[in-house]
């Protein structure tokens, strides 16, 4: 006969019997946390299991507790509640773990591979767009000596626009984009710009937190404007110097190319450019062994350019570092930690450590 049975058949069959013959009858085919289960019921059940030696048969293996006394019962019970602490600890400690890694994971995972393409994007940005001619000219671009054979000077139109009180422009007034396109050098004149917002208004609002309450300015809008702002254009002479290098390939060809510096109005830069490269002037160089006549008269690297793409790259490194960490540690721990309190969960400890009731004889 099973213990399920052997329960079932004292609920049955012995409605007649005295307490500690319901408990002798139990004791045949239950274990020892079942009949302590079964004392803790009624009233009369426990205060008969207190009184006999039933109890001894079944909890020797309790008799190490320091505390060990006559009453078995008791020393087993305050042992099934210091075991039922331990694991509502566990499980408390598991809980609010699994609560917080969840949190974590849930938030981390996007923020970490969003950080990750952002910074990635910025430094294929910067790699492309900054670093890789340098590092082209460096490793992959021909050695040559380029010898200045010829300098110029070429004078260039550059205008000015200035709109600096915002009034109405009056008719007749030819557009600003025309007389940009058209206006000689050294001549100044009026012209029309379209609309314009000359100031804007802004509400107060303020955000508080512990800290106190700041203020900044929201809900702008254009509260002054004109339909066509009055404008003027003034065009002057600028600079361009330019040299003439020439230099020989790998292949025993004969290249003249130049270069060239913006000096705007400044014709002491075209001196200052000048002075530096002077006719006759022989330097290493580096020229592209695709185009020929690309070339640089220096193969260092903008310690700028190296600094932004390398804070660039760290920032990467360490999100694809956070990334992996959520992948293989975090989430991982997720699963561990909630088969950790899904175990602990199993443990029906409550019925073990329950009052008796005042239920008499009845069953």
């Amino acid at each position: 006969m099973t213990p399920m049975m052997g329960t079932k058949s004292a609920k049955k069959s012995s409605r007649s019997l005295f307490a500690n013959d319901v408990l002798v009858h139990i004791l045949e085919y239950v274990d020892a946390r079942t009949l302590l289960n079964a004392s803790l019921v009624c009233q009369s059940w426990n205060e008969s299991s207190n009184h006999d030696m039933l109890w001894k048969s079944k909890f020797k293996r309790f008799a190490h507790l320091k505390s060990f006394s006559s009453n078995i019962k008791k020393e087993y019970t305050k042992y099934l509640k210091e075991r039922y602490a331990k694991m509502r600890a566990i499980d408390s400690c598991c809980y609010s773990c699994c609560k917080s890694m969840n949190c974590y994971c849930c938030a981390s995972s996007p923020l970490a591979v969003i950080l990750l393409i952002a910074f990635l994007g910025v430094w294929f940005g910067l790699f492309f767009g900054l670093n890789l001619r340098e590092i082209q000219i460096k490793h992959v671009w021909h050695a040559s000596t380029c010898y200045v054979v010829a300098r110029d000077i070429r004078p260039y139109r550059c205008c000015d626009r200035s709109c600096p009180n915002c009034n109405e422009c009056p008719k007749g007034l030819r557009k600003c984009q025309d007389v940009l396109a058209t206006l000689p050098v050294n001549q100044t004149e009026q012209c029309c710009n379209g609309f314009a917002c000359c100031s804007t208004c802004c509400d107060t609002c303020s955000s508080c937190d512990n800290n106190g309450c700041t203020t900044y300015s929201c809900n702008c809008e254009c509260c002054s404007s004109v339909d066509d702002d009055f404008c003027t254009v003034t065009c002057y002479q600028c600079w361009k110097p330019i040299v003439f290098m020439q230099y020989n390939t790998t292949e025993n060809a004969t290249i003249t190319s130049s270069m060239e510096e913006e000096c705007g109005t400044n014709f002491d830069c075209v001196d200052s450019y000048f002075e530096i490269w002077q006719m006759g002037r022989n330097t290493s160089c580096w020229y592209d062994p695709s185009n020929p006549k690309d070339f640089s008269v220096t193969n260092e690297y903008t310690p700028w350019k190296l600094g932004v793409m390398g804070l660039f790259a760290a920032l990467s490194v360490l999100s694809l570092i956070w990334m992996v960490w959520i992948v293989l540690v975090s989430i991982p721990a997720c699963f561990v930690l909630n088969k950790i309190r899904n175990e602990s969960l199993k443990i029906k400890l409550e019925n073990e450590l329950m009052e008796p009731s005042k239920c008499g004889n009845s069953f």
